[in-house]
């Protein structure tokens, strides 16, 4: 594991936490979320976990397929990076799981 701070307002209470797998050359492998289970069970100098890793799909059906570059984030992302919704609303705890609805947070960019 690694941690180092992020670029943000609070940036001194925010770490980034990540795991490599040299053994198949991924300098920053994706925590399962057993995994992410684990961390927040037994780390105890962490008061909350924003978790979030990126993916890229296809859209296809609406003329030419399209790869979009997409973040998927825990319930608890948006509050512990302190950022709010102009419209809506974000991401929160009880969208996690698998009985929750899909959720889905659009950006301008």
């Amino acid at each position: 594991m690694l941690l180092r701070p992020l670029a943000n307002d609070d940036e001194e209470r925010l770490i980034y936490i990540r795991q490599s797998a040299p053994g198949i050359q991924v300098e920053n492998a994706a925590f399962s979320v057993p995994e992410l289970r684990d961390l927040q069970a037994t780390v105890k100098g962490i008061s909350a976990f924003g978790d979030f890793s990126v993916i890229e799909f296809t859209i296809v059906g609406l003329g030419e397929p399209r790869v979009v570059r997409s973040g998927v984030v825990g319930g608890s992302f948006f509050e512990v990076m302190g950022l709010r919704p102009i419209r809506g609303r974000a991401i929160e705890p009880r969208d996690d799981g698998p009985q929750a609805a899909g959720a889905v947070v659009l950006t301008h960019r």
